[in-house]
Parts: C-alpha cells; sequence; structure tokens
C-alpha cells in the first residue's frame, strides 16, 4: 500500500505558514494535516526568498550556496578588521 503524498501549491503554503505565524506551528500542522518540519521549510523558504513550488532548479541553489560562502566570507573579514583596530586603539592608548 502507498501512501498518498500532498502536492500543496505556493498560495496553500503561504495560507499555512501565515496561519502557523499567528496560531502556532504545531497548531498549524494538525490543523492542515501537515508535519510541522514542512511548514518551518516553507518559512524559511518564504524568509530566504525561494520560490515555494517544491523544485529549485540546482543554478538558483548554486546561487544561493555561492552567496552564503561570500557572506560568510565578508563577516570574517569585518571580524578580522574589527580586531585589528581595536588591537591598535588598545596601543596607541597605552603609548599616550
Amino acid at each position: 500500500m502507498s501512501i498518498h503524498r500532498k502536492r500543496w501549491k505556493k498560495e496553500e503554503k503561504q495560507a499555512i505558514v501565515s496561519y502557523a505565524k499567528k496560531e502556532g506551528f504545531l497548531e498549524a500542522s494538525r490543523h492542515f494535516n501537515v508535519s510541522h518540519t514542512s511548514i518551518y521549510k516553507w518559512r524559511d523558504q518564504l524568509d530566504q526568498g525561494i520560490e515555494l513550488n517544491g523544485s529549485t532548479s540546482k543554478d538558483s541553489t548554486q546561487v544561493i550556496k555561492n552567496l552564503m560562502y561570500e557572506n560568510k566570507a565578508l563577516k570574517n573579514l569585518v571580524a578580522d578588521l574589527s580586531l585589528k583596530l581595536q588591537i591598535k586603539e588598545e596601543l596607541l592608548k597605552k603609548s599616550l
């Protein structure tokens, strides 16, 4: 016996996520008979601007990964520069 998986339309997913934000994810899961994991995933996709059509192209997935990598590298660069600036300021205070 196979299990039938419901396919949710984009508008339905948005409505479920909206309901979950108002009433709670557990309540939305019970009300719409969908796993709370799916609702969290849809919410994250909406927050990141990813289409909710259920299929993301490899190109868009790769672009997202590249952007995440670049973002991490830039954050590390800012942290390093901030630390260097802080050290220089402390050395300047000591020399005065």
